[in-house]
């Protein structure tokens, strides 16, 4: 689960017990990351790090996979083992899903990095404006640090899950 101010990850072992990672990595902080350490701006006066060059993209991913490597050991075993990864929250939502989906793909459950990285390569030099979003700042940087983090810990595929609630 990715949002706005931190991520959280967990899994139950074969004995049951449950494993969770808190984490502030996320869509607000790797963006102004990026912005401070890929454009060499200041992120309290600069609020978004659109247009991005091919370069400054990968420079982006890569720093996204370094993080990816801070992971508690037990989660980095666990990718290890190649379970099925399931993706919740505003940055899969919003960022990759609201990105992917098309009048191809209407029905759009689940991505891969090939899939990110043809993304990015359609969106590299946007500007603001051409994301037509009100997530436009983070829009990138979004598929960027999913992709870093898929690159980092070796994960083939992410299955969309949608979460619904209702007043009853």
């Amino acid at each position: 689960d990715i949002g706005g101010g931190s991520m959280q990850m967990a899994f139950t072992d074969k004995k049951k017990k449950f494993h969770s990672y808190l984490g502030k990595f996320a869509s607000v902080p790797f963006k102004n990351l990026v912005i401070e350490k890929i454009k060499n701006q200041d992120p309290t006066k600069t609020l978004s790090p659109n247009p991005l060059s091919p370069s400054e993209i990968l420079d982006a991913i890569k720093l996204s996979q370094e993080e990816s490597h801070r992971l508690p050991i037990e989660f980095k075993s666990k990718f290890k083992q190649k379970p099925a990864v399931v993706g919740i929250g505003g940055v899969f939502q919003y960022a990759i899903l609201g990105q992917l989906i098309s009048p191809a793909f209407p029905d759009k459950n689940s991505f891969t990095p090939l899939e990110l990285k043809e993304l990015l390569k359609l969106k590299e030099n946007y500007k603001d404006e051409d994301f037509k979003s009100k997530f436009a700042a983070t829009d990138l940087t979004n598929v960027m640090l999913v992709l870093g983090f898929m690159h980092g810990l070796g994960i083939e595929k992410v299955l969309l899950a949608a979460c619904i609630v209702t007043g009853k």
